[in-house]
């Protein structure tokens, strides 16, 4: 004898196939009613003496049947009606097409017409959603960018095809979990609260490692921001890994060019000083050119010199070390290097109430040169007889001290402004040969202060001067281990 499969195995089966919902309760009131009063009627009738009946039997009995009847009739006018609107309502809500009777032309009709449009506008703004969410997909898995989107809690929401290759998240789902248990980066966490936290938009570099070779980006994050505040952070990486590359061969060829220069830039220019020393008696046509080759020979020599320099500056990293330093005492070196010049030139240079600033941090080296490079510059670019002052004062809410250059000389065209500080770039190629720069020095300057954690900025008007601003960081609590020295030379 063969059994049937086990009770549970026919629920199952029963469940694949949706039952039909029970009637509401006032349809099974309506049924039990007209079936009780059908009994009653026939058992009445039946009977052989009608006669005897009362009125008031009569009466209950007609008022029944119309109630019974009026029963019926809602289920079929009204009821059913509802119910066919409630299913096709519940499967719009499903994603399903339902096939609603809107050819009544009463108030049941206009209700079917109703849930028509609203389902039509629904579907087109789904296609319309769809459309866009596939747009917006296309754009990311297209983009040459690293994209990952975080909520609030730095969960992550999303991540493009580049953001996995740069991370080496490998094709794992990552939406959900923690930013930090998806690539192990502190630094871009880090990044990401901020942007939360203060909803500015934060950019920065990140190095990060794969395999034995390090990957630098550029990190740029940005608050997402909805009508009720902020929900998260999105941040785009760039991979500059290869010009990061091309610039250390650039580095790296430049510094050795440069040193294999030294040598024979010596050579030349000390042969040329010999013999315009009198080692041979010279004629006038023979000495002006070996002066000539003797003025290039020291100016390619700077050049050269300055360059090493600059890529010592580069290969040392982004920073130097840093020492509470007083600006009076770099200002006092300073001046005795250029006062000479000050003074052939018939210059007025003034310094303004430096032994009142708070000492600063930086290297002492490079802020002597910083402002000697400025200094210079100034007195070079001024017409004879005109006026170079330096002056210190604090800046955002004395966190900061801003040391100011101002000459009162050609100045420079604001379209040059923003190319000043690039090699080699000069404003006014003739003066600056005859003045024997490099086309460096502003390079150099900038390269420094920025190592030593500061800011520089320019400005200028032709024919009104120019004024260069360094901006370094306050020595806060240091003052008292720093001697005070030239304090009243420099003060006016």
């Amino acid at each position: 004898m063969l059994e049937s499969g086990p009770p549970t195995r026919r629920r199952r089966a029963d469940r694949s196939v949706p039952p039909e919902p029970p009637l509401p309760i006032h349809q099974r009131l309506h049924y039990r009613l007209v079936l009780v009063y059908s009994i009653l009627l026939i058992a009445v009738v039946s009977l052989n003496n009608l006669e005897f009946l009362s009125p008031w039997l009569w009466t209950a009995l007609l008022c029944g049947a119309s109630v019974a009847i009026a029963a019926v009739t809602t289920r079929h006018l009204v009821t059913r009606p509802l119910t066919d609107l409630a299913r096709g309502a519940e499967r719009i809500v499903a994603g399903e097409e339902a096939d609603i009777d809107e050819a009544r032309q009463d108030e049941l009709g206009m209700l079917a017409r109703s849930i028509t449009r609203l389902s039509d506008q629904l579907g087109e703004r789904l296609q319309q959603s769809q459309q866009e969410a596939a747009l917006l997909q296309t754009i990311l898995d297209g983009m040459s960018e690293g994209v990952v989107v975080c909520d609030i809690e730095a969960q992550v929401m999303l991540v493009n095809p580049v953001a996995r290759q740069l991370f080496g998240m490998g094709d794992g789902a990552v939406a959900g979990k923690h930013l930090l248990e998806v690539y192990r980066s502190p630094a871009l966490k880090d990044a990401m609260d901020e942007a939360v936290v203060t909803g500015e938009p934060i950019t920065r570099e990140l190095v990060l490692r794969r395999g034995n070779e390090p990957v630098h980006l550029v990190l740029a994050v940005a608050a997402l921001r909805r009508p009720d505040g902020i929900h998260g952070a999105v941040a785009v990486l760039h991979d500059i890994t290869a010009l990061r590359r091309l610039e250390r061969v650039r580095r790296d060829f430049v510094a050795n060019v440069s040193h294999e220069l030294r040598t024979p830039l010596a050579t030349i220019t000390g042969y040329a000083e010999t013999l315009l020393s009198g080692a041979v008696e010279l004629d006038p046509v023979s000495r002006e050119f070996i002066e000539t080759i003797e003025r290039h020979g020291r100016r390619l020599s700077v050049m050269v010199a300055d360059l090493l320099m600059l890529a010592r500056i580069e290969a040392s990293g982004e920073g130097t070390a840093r020492v509470p330093l007083r600006i009076s005492d770099v200002v006092v070196d300073v001046l005795d290097d250029v006062q000479p010049l000050a003074n052939e030139r018939g210059i007025n240079l003034r310094i303004y109430r430096l032994s009142e600033i708070p000492p600063v941090l930086a290297d002492a080296r490079r802020m002597t040169q910083v402002l000697r490079n400025l200094v210079e510059n100034a007195i070079t670019y001024t017409d004879d007889g005109g006026k170079v002052s330096l002056r210190a004062f604090e800046v955002k809410g004395g966190s900061r001290v801003c040391i100011e250059v101002k000459d009162t000389g050609i100045g420079i065209e604001a379209q040059h402004l923003p190319r000043i500080f690039e090699r080699f770039y000069r404003v006014d190629e003739g003066r600056s040969r005859d003045a024997g720069g490099s086309g460096l020095g502003l390079a150099l300057v900038k390269h420094m202060v920025l190592t030593m954690g500061g800011d520089i900025e320019v400005d200028s008007k032709p024919g009104k001067g120019t004024t260069f601003r360094v901006i370094v960081d306050i020595a806060t609590g240091a003052e008292e281990d720093l001697p005070v020295e030239h304090a009243e030379a420099l003060r006016q």
